[in-house]
Order: C-alpha cells, then structure tokens, then sequence
C-alpha cells in the first residue's frame, strides 16, 4: 500500500508546484556586437516578484546580480548586456525568478563565444602565433 501511496504522492506535489509556481521556458543567451542579449519566455506570471539575471565570468566561481526586472504582463522578455566580458572567455548567464510567496527557480545558460566576430578573430590571431 506504501508504494502505490508514494508516486500519487509525489506527481500531486509535481502538479501543485507546476500550477502555483512561475514558469519560464525558452532562456537563451545570444552574443552580438557589443554585448549578449538575453530571452525568455515566460507563459505564466502568477506570483512573479522579479526576474533577476546573473552572470558569471570564466575566472569566477560565483554569479554577480546584473539586474533586476519586474514583471510586466510579457510572454517574452529580453535585456541586452552591454559587456566584453564574453571576449575574456567564457560566460554563463543564470535567470532567476522570485515569486511573492518567496520560492525561487533559476535556470542558466552560456553565452556562445563562436557567435562573436571579435572572439572569432582573436581566436584567429593567437593560433598564427603559436
């Protein structure tokens, strides 16, 4: 009897923190010219108190808050860094949404170097002198 409690148990727990909680899908982070420009979807706002977006360097070991946005009744939300950090190696992006009731769910992504013509380049130069 224990074993047939504990799935139903568990997809009941699934289903109420899929319900209550906000959701985004889609975090993507895409380098351009002068920065990184980030998106996300997010199909479900209930509860949202901020989305907030960390960074973290190669050389680092922890994210840096970068900013903090309110939530604005959007299905898609975008915020360009200005950085050249991607051009020092690395960088890895972390969303992290904050709801009234205080949970948290984050979810992160890399910032790919190879859509930058500069780190392209760079690459370029240090390989001719090898």
């Amino acid at each position: 009897m224990v074993r047939s409690f504990t799935p139903v148990l568990l997809a009941l727990l699934l289903l109420s923190a899929l319900t209550y909680g906000a959701g985004f899908m889609l975090f993507r982070a895409q380098t351009q010219e002068g920065g990184v420009r980030l998106e996300w979807q997010a199909p479900s706002e209930q509860g949202v108190s901020s989305y907030d977006v960390y960074r973290q360097d190669a050389a680092d070991t922890d994210f840096d808050q970068i900013t903090s946005l309110s939530p604005t009744a959007q299905a898609q939300y975008r915020y360009f860094d200005e950085t050249d950090h991607v051009l020092k190696g690395p960088v890895t992006y972390r969303l992290l949404v904050r709801t009234a009731s205080g949970t948290r769910s984050y979810q992160t992504t890399p910032a790919p170097a190879d859509d930058n013509p500069m780190v392209r380049s760079w690459g370029l130069i240090k390989v001719m002198f090898r």
